[in-house]
């Protein structure tokens, strides 16, 4: 009997950038669509590489940042559809509402018109993504994961079929989340020195993370509450941030610590 892990085994066990895109154009494929991608969406982050779109294996990886918010994905798309990435700056309605819902949503030329983005639409039809599918799961810290499959034929209407295609998409999609952070985002993220913490500032962050107040750190590592409390704002100041939990927040999501 073959188990959801088998069915997903390829996203599962991913090992690097290309075994993502494997399995990304193994989906798209087994359920008659051209076109895939896996995006990750993290907010209030550094990035540690440059922005960029380059080929990796079948598909391309695309990395930016803006406002704050680092975007990470792996993406099976129409080549000569890359360049034209830039030029879009009308806001899409099919990753707006993937921004507030983690329901799987059917999109087609009808939505984007509805939505007054028949001119976006029209640009897409022209390199094959005509209708698609999209899901997305909103995470701790700001975290977002979105995956989206696309081409030139239609999706499935008939109720049985698509509600079959929406769940295998929401099950895809939880199997692959924790690889694509893994391979997708986290060598993106600042390197742990970018905020030059001494070893020290770095201890006291991790008892902040375990819940552990000024006092309590200063008697564990055996410092004075004032000395505590000096670490502690030190960590703030370098980190940008107003306060400890806010500090403890961003570098858990860089993993600064663990």
């Amino acid at each position: 009997m073959t188990t959801l892990e088998d069915r997903f085994s390829a996203v599962i066990e991913a090992q690097d950038q290309t075994d993502i895109v494997s399995a990304v154009q193994a989906f798209a494929h087994a359920h008659g669509f051209a076109y895939g991608s896996a995006l990750y969406v993290a907010e209030g982050v550094t990035l540690a590489l440059p922005e960029t779109n380059e080929r990796v294996g079948q598909g391309w990886l695309s990395r930016s940042f803006h406002k704050g918010t680092a975007f990470v994905a792996m993406s099976i798309v129409n080549e000569e559809f890359i360049p034209l990435y830039g030029d879009i700056h009308v806001p899409d309605p099919v990753m707006e509402r993937a921004r507030i819902t983690s329901m799987p949503m059917v999109w087609n030329q009808e939505f984007y018109e509805k939505n007054g983005a028949a001119e976006s639409y029209e640009l897409m039809k022209a390199y094959g993504m005509k209708n698609g599918i999209i899901t997305a799961l909103h995470l701790p810290n700001h975290e977002h994961f979105v995956v989206g499959f696309d081409g030139p034929d239609a999706t499935p209407t008939g109720r049985v079929a698509l509600t079959s295609l929406m769940a295998e998409l929401q099950l895809w999609c939880n199997a692959a989340v924790t690889p694509c952070r893994s391979l997708l985002m986290e060598p993106s993220l600042a390197k742990p020195d970018q905020y030059a913490l001494t070893a020290r500032e770095l201890e006291v962050l991790r008892w902040s993370a375990m819940g552990k107040t000024a006092s309590e750190i200063a008697q564990i590592i055996g410092v004075s509450h004032s000395m505590a409390v000096k670490h502690l704002a030190s960590v703030m100041k370098k980190m940008d941030c107003g306060s400890i939990r806010a500090a403890v927040a961003k570098a858990l999501r860089i993993n600064l610590i663990r």
